[in-house]
């Protein structure tokens, strides 16, 4: 769902011209977390370097003002190309992440104009931007903001660097000599769709740090979900699919497992975790959605286990294996597990805290998903969506472990403002 013409600031863009049978599909997602106030951008400009999935010829941005009690204009925002993709996890001081491939800086419009105003609890989403936007690369997406009312909606654990600039508007900068500053969060940006005629849709991942890939290198992208996008990469059309990474490092609402079972208060009813789950599964369900199910990984070592602690983790896991609540299951325990000691990682993939695996571990969950089993034969998915609109997306439900401390997760009121007459694929939650 994200995408060569820029349009002058406050200057209409034009729609792109579209091929009968584009769709618009995500090709990259934040999951918020939280209202940052830790960092005010007043003044200033976020570049936020985000990595696409799958390629289109049009990109739209999604801005988030998810939590803030407050509405929040957003005065410029662009989108470009990074020229030096592989700078910041190699650490080349002299080609720095942040700088634009010259000429593919695009201004990002909302219904025509430069500036948008989001409102609080919402989303906004641009107009189409014409460009070419690659498989497997890294665009800039740049956001001014002259004063920032209320928390910044982020998302922590990005595992990748933002920049920001020295005072000034310097979205359309192609230099990175303005970007003084770091922050290893992403800020408003909700997520980038493109326009494709030829994937059949979209992963979204669900899960905790382990999905959100702490502990792999910043700027490498080797986080599990990244892994499974390399390899859907190389499917044909008709298998093609986008990786969406919701992962939310300190989730716990009941879903994510060994957050609700390791961090205080300690969850030890296995039912109850699994209510939980059943409950997601019903409303990923009732949005003709397909749904796979990964086990909770081994936490002996951490800090907070105990016997008692894992029969649970025990219990929830042969639940997921043996219920037949899900679509298809991927058995991440099995996975990484220590065959000699199965309460336990494997020493090969244990980042050293024994609850989190290493860049081995990650690459060895992505190597462990049957890809036919995001598509299925009796998938509970709607049938594609007609020409133009969304294709149904299949859930990856990704149910491993995570780090303390755990993050509080508020639900909110999360309204969206499509931008014109481009349908936004989204449904406000009620």
């Amino acid at each position: 769902m994200t995408g060569l013409l820029a349009a002058p600031a406050g200057a209409v863009q034009h729609q792109p011209p579209h091929r009968a049978g584009d769709s618009w599909i995500g090709t990259w997602t934040s999951a918020f977390s939280h209202g940052g106030t830790e960092h005010d951008s007043s003044g200033r400009t976020l570049r936020m370097i985000v990595h696409t999935s799958i390629g289109g010829s049009a990109s739209r941005i999604r801005l988030s003002n998810a939590f803030n009690t407050h509405q929040q204009v957003m005065d410029h925002v662009t989108v470009a190309l990074a020229a030096n993709p592989e700078a910041d996890r190699e650490g080349r001081s002299a080609e720095h992440p942040s700088a634009a491939v010259p000429g593919t800086v695009h201004e990002v419009t909302f219904d025509g104009s430069e500036r948008t105003v989001v409102p609080a609890h919402a989303r906004a989403v641009s107009d189409p931007v014409t460009m070419d936007v690659p498989a497997d690369s890294d665009l800039l997406v740049s956001v001014h903001v002259a004063e920032q009312r209320g928390p910044a909606t982020a998302h922590s654990l990005a595992q990748q660097t933002s920049y920001v600039s020295t005072s000034g508007d310097h979205a359309s900068a192609e230099s990175a000599k303005t970007y003084t500053s770091t922050v290893n969060s992403w800020f408003y940006v909700d997520g980038v769709d493109v326009l494709n005629h030829r994937a059949r849709g979209a992963v979204v991942t669900l899960g905790d740090s382990i999905t959100d890939g702490y502990g792999s290198t910043v700027g490498s992208n080797h986080r599990w979900p990244d892994l499974l996008a390399d390899r859907l990469r190389h499917q044909p059309p008709p298998r093609r699919l986008s990786v969406l990474n919701a992962g939310i490092s300190g989730n716990r609402i009941l879903l994510e497992g060994i957050n609700d079972i390791q961090q205080q208060p300690h969850q030890d009813d296995p039912e109850r975790i699994i209510a939980g789950m059943k409950q997601i599964v019903r409303q990923a369900r009732a949005a003709g959605l397909r749904v796979v199910g990964g086990t909770l990984t081994p936490f002996q070592g951490w800090s907070a286990y105990t016997p008692e602690l894992e029969a649970t983790r025990q219990a929830v896991d042969e639940w997921i294996r043996t219920s037949g609540a899900f679509d298809a299951v991927i058995d991440f325990d099995a996975t990484v597990r220590d065959s000699s000691d199965p309460h336990r990682l494997l020493p090969a993939y244990d980042s050293g805290d024994h609850l989190h695996p290493d860049e081995a571990g990650y690459r060895a969950m992505a190597a462990a998903i049957e890809l036919a089993d995001l598509i299925g034969s009796n998938s509970h998915a709607k049938a594609p969506a007609a020409r133009g609109e969304h294709r149904p997306r299949p859930v990856l439900l990704d149910t491993g472990a995570e780090h303390c401390p755990s993050t509080t997760v508020r639900p909110h009121q999360y309204r969206e403002r499509s931008q014109g007459n481009v349908p936004s694929g989204r449904t406000p939650v009620r």
